[in-house]
C-alpha cells in the first residue's frame, strides 16, 4: 500500500468517525434506477442575468429538495461556458480559506481564462448540516434523488444557455460531480463536452466493492442487487457513442476503483493520474490543465501571443 492509498484510508477513517454510527442506506435500500427516476424530478429554474446566486425549487419524489447554482463568472454569451459540479460534502459557494471547495483550488484568482463563463451547481443537502445530509442518504432513494436533482438542474441550465445563444457548454465535476457529469451524458447528452473527474458509471459498486463500504449499512451490503439496480448505469452510459467524453481517473484511488470503473471509458481518451482519490483532488494544476485542454477553442498559454488570463498571470 502506497502513500496515495494510505491518505485515502485516513480520509475514510475521519469520515467514519464524523458519521458516528450512521451509515448509507440504513433505513431503506429500495429505489428506482436513474433511467426511471431522473424524469420524475421537477424543478423551476429562476430567471437569471449576470453573476449571482439562485436557489431552485425542486421536487425529487417523495420530497422537496434544495439545489442551487451560482453564475460565478460571466464574460460574454458567445464564450464557452463551464458548468461545474462539486464533490461530496463540499461547500461550492464558500470561498473561505478553510472551506471544503475543490473549485477554488483548481481555479483560483488568476487561473481562469478571461473568455470562460463559469456556473457552479450545488447539490441538494450541501447547504445544511452533516446531520441533515446523513439523514437523507440513509435511504437509497434519498441519495439518488440528491444526484438526480443535480442532473436535472444541469439540463435546465443547458437549455437556458441554448436559448441565450451561448457558445459551447462543457459539463465537469469531481467525485460526486463526476457522477453527475456522467449521468447527464448518459440520459441527456446535450452538452458539447463532458469531463468527469474521479468517477465512473458503477456508482453502486462504490458502496459495495471499495473501501467506502465501511460507510454502508451492514444489511445493505447483504442486498447488492438492489444497490446496483438503483445506482449503476453502465449499460445506458455505453449506449452513448458521441466523441465528447474526456475522463480522468486515479490509479490508486481506493474509492473509485480503477479496474472497476475504467472499462466504461474504453475507446475514449482516458487520462490516468498516478495518485489516489485525495492526492488527485489535491493536484489542482493537473486537474485544471485537463479541464482546459478540452474547452472548445481554448489555446494553451504557451501558444498564445497575448496574455488573456484573468489577472494576467501565467498558468502553472
Amino acid at each position: 500500500m502506497n502513500f496515495h492509498e494510505l491518505l485515502d484510508l485516513a480520509s475514510l477513517t475521519f469520515s467514519t468517525w464524523a458519521a458516528g454510527g450512521r451509515r448509507y442506506f440504513a433505513r431503506s435500500t429500495e429505489g428506482p434506477g436513474f433511467r426511471e427516476y431522473i424524469p420524475r424530478i421537477t424543478l423551476d429554474l429562476p430567471s437569471f442575468e449576470g453573476e449571482g446566486d439562485w436557489d431552485v425549487d425542486a421536487f425529487a419524489p417523495p420530497r422537496v429538495v434544495d439545489p442551487a447554482f451560482r453564475v460565478y463568472r460571466w464574460s460574454n454569451p458567445d464564450c464557452p461556458t463551464l458548468i461545474w459540479h462539486h464533490g461530496l460534502r463540499e461547500h461550492p459557494f464558500d470561498f473561505g480559506r478553510r472551506a471544503k471547495n475543490t473549485f477554488r483550488h483548481i481555479f483560483p484568482p488568476g487561473r481562469i481564462p478571461s473568455d470562460l463563463n463559469i456556473i457552479l451547481v450545488r447539490a441538494p443537502w450541501h447547504r445544511g448540516t452533516l446531520e441533515e445530509y446523513l439523514q437523507t442518504v440513509s435511504t437509497v432513494m434519498g441519495f439518488s434523488g440528491m444526484i438526480a436533482a443535480s442532473v436535472r438542474l444541469v439540463e435546465a441550465l443547458l437549455s437556458r444557455l441554448r436559448e441565450l445563444g451561448a457558445g459551447p457548454v462543457i459539463v465537469s465535476g469531481i467525485s460526486l460531480g463526476g457522477w453527475v457529469t456522467n449521468l447527464h451524458r448518459a440520459y441527456m447528452n446535450t452538452a458539447d463536452a463532458y469531463i468527469p473527474l474521479l468517477a465512473g458509471a458503477a456508482l453502486g459498486d462504490l458502496f459495495l466493492m471499495s473501501d467506502y463500504r465501511r460507510l454502508t449499512a451492514g444489511h445493505a451490503l447483504l442486498l447488492p442487487g438492489r444497490i446496483r439496480r438503483a445506482l449503476n448505469f453502465e449499460e445506458d452510459f455505453r449506449k452513448v457513442a458521441a466523441p465528447n467524453l474526456y475522463p480522468l481517473l486515479a490509479r490508486y484511488d481506493r474509492f473509485i476503483i480503477f479496474d472497476r470503473q475504467s472499462p466504461v471509458y474504453e475507446g475514449y481518451p482516458l487520462r490516468v493520474l498516478e495518485k489516489g482519490h485525495i492526492t488527485a483532488a489535491l493536484s489542482p494544476a493537473l486537474l485544471r490543465e485537463h479541464i482546459l485542454e478540452h474547452v472548445p477553442g481554448w489555446v494553451p498559454e504557451s501558444s498564445r501571443t497575448r496574455v488573456d488570463w484573468a489577472g494576467g498571470l501565467p498558468r502553472s
